[in-house]
Protein backbone atom coordinates (compact mmCIF):
# COMPACT_ATOMS: atom_id res chain seq x y z
CA UNK A 1 0.00 0.00 0.00
CA UNK A 2 2.83 2.63 0.86
CA UNK A 3 4.81 1.21 -1.65
CA UNK A 4 1.85 2.41 -4.24
CA UNK A 5 1.14 5.57 -3.31
CA UNK A 6 4.92 6.74 -2.98
CA UNK A 7 5.10 5.50 -6.25
CA UNK A 8 2.25 7.17 -7.69
CA UNK A 9 3.17 10.45 -5.97
CA UNK A 10 6.62 9.72 -7.99
CA UNK A 11 4.49 10.01 -11.26
CA UNK A 12 2.71 12.73 -9.95
CA UNK A 13 6.07 14.85 -9.35
CA UNK A 14 7.49 13.83 -12.82
CA UNK A 15 4.31 14.52 -14.79
CA UNK A 16 4.31 18.01 -13.15
CA UNK A 17 7.87 18.82 -14.71
CA UNK A 18 6.46 18.19 -18.02
CA UNK A 19 5.20 21.25 -20.21
CA UNK A 20 1.83 18.65 -21.12
CA UNK A 21 1.22 15.66 -20.01
CA UNK A 22 -1.53 13.55 -21.57
CA UNK A 23 -3.61 10.81 -19.62
CA UNK A 24 -2.26 6.82 -19.05
CA UNK A 25 1.41 8.38 -19.25
CA UNK A 26 3.82 6.26 -17.24
CA UNK A 27 7.77 7.29 -17.22
CA UNK A 28 9.92 5.10 -15.35
CA UNK A 29 12.39 5.15 -12.39
CA UNK A 30 15.58 7.06 -12.86
CA UNK A 31 14.27 9.40 -16.03
CA UNK A 32 15.68 12.81 -16.61
CA UNK A 33 12.97 14.99 -18.07
CA UNK A 34 13.84 18.50 -19.37
CA UNK A 35 12.67 21.50 -21.01
CA UNK A 36 9.45 21.78 -23.05
CA UNK A 37 8.07 18.90 -23.10
CA UNK A 38 4.42 17.74 -24.39
CA UNK A 39 3.35 14.65 -23.89
CA UNK A 40 0.49 13.00 -25.52
CA UNK A 41 -1.93 10.22 -24.52
CA UNK A 42 -0.94 6.33 -23.65
CA UNK A 43 3.00 7.27 -23.33
CA UNK A 44 5.07 4.94 -21.71
CA UNK A 45 8.64 5.81 -21.17
CA UNK A 46 11.41 3.27 -19.86
CA UNK A 47 13.73 3.38 -17.11
CA UNK A 48 16.80 5.67 -17.49
CA UNK A 49 15.05 7.72 -20.37
CA UNK A 50 16.99 11.00 -21.04
CA UNK A 51 14.94 13.55 -22.96
CA UNK A 52 16.55 17.14 -23.17
CA UNK A 53 14.63 19.89 -25.07
CA UNK A 54 17.29 23.01 -25.82
CA UNK A 55 16.13 25.19 -28.42
CA UNK A 56 13.05 23.68 -29.84
CA UNK A 57 10.21 21.61 -28.17
CA UNK A 58 10.02 17.66 -27.93
CA UNK A 59 6.65 16.37 -28.84
CA UNK A 60 5.38 12.87 -28.47
CA UNK A 61 2.05 11.69 -29.88
CA UNK A 62 0.04 9.46 -28.22
CA UNK A 63 0.05 5.91 -27.94
CA UNK A 64 4.39 5.94 -28.13
CA UNK A 65 6.59 3.40 -25.70
CA UNK A 66 9.74 4.03 -25.38
CA UNK A 67 12.04 1.10 -24.22
CA UNK A 68 14.75 1.61 -21.28
CA UNK A 69 17.92 4.16 -21.63
CA UNK A 70 16.86 5.83 -24.38
CA UNK A 71 18.25 9.12 -25.34
CA UNK A 72 16.40 12.08 -27.06
CA UNK A 73 17.82 15.94 -27.69
CA UNK A 74 16.16 18.55 -29.46
CA UNK A 75 18.07 20.81 -31.42
CA UNK A 76 17.41 24.28 -33.93
CA UNK A 77 19.84 24.30 -36.43
CA UNK A 78 19.95 24.80 -40.18
CA UNK A 79 20.70 22.33 -42.74
CA UNK A 80 21.53 24.42 -45.67
CA UNK A 81 24.93 26.07 -44.62
CA UNK A 82 27.18 24.67 -47.32
CA UNK A 83 30.81 25.37 -46.57
CA UNK A 84 30.23 24.71 -42.53
CA UNK A 85 30.48 22.26 -40.24
CA UNK A 86 27.37 21.96 -38.14
CA UNK A 87 30.08 22.33 -34.89
CA UNK A 88 31.25 25.65 -36.56
CA UNK A 89 27.63 27.73 -37.32
CA UNK A 90 27.29 30.18 -34.51
CA UNK A 91 24.01 31.07 -32.67
CA UNK A 92 23.94 34.03 -34.50
CA UNK A 93 24.22 32.72 -38.01
CA UNK A 94 21.32 30.36 -36.86
CA UNK A 95 19.09 33.62 -35.96
CA UNK A 96 19.78 35.15 -39.20
CA UNK A 97 19.20 32.60 -41.20
CA UNK A 98 16.01 31.80 -39.13
CA UNK A 99 14.88 35.38 -39.83
CA UNK A 100 15.91 35.27 -43.20
CA UNK A 101 13.47 32.57 -43.85
CA UNK A 102 10.49 34.49 -42.48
Amino acid sequence: MIKRLLNTCIQYYRKMTLSECGEKVRIGRNCHLQGQIHIGHNVSIGNGAYFVSTRAKLIVHDNVVFGPNVTVYTGNHPTDIIGKHLINITDSEKYLRCMTMM
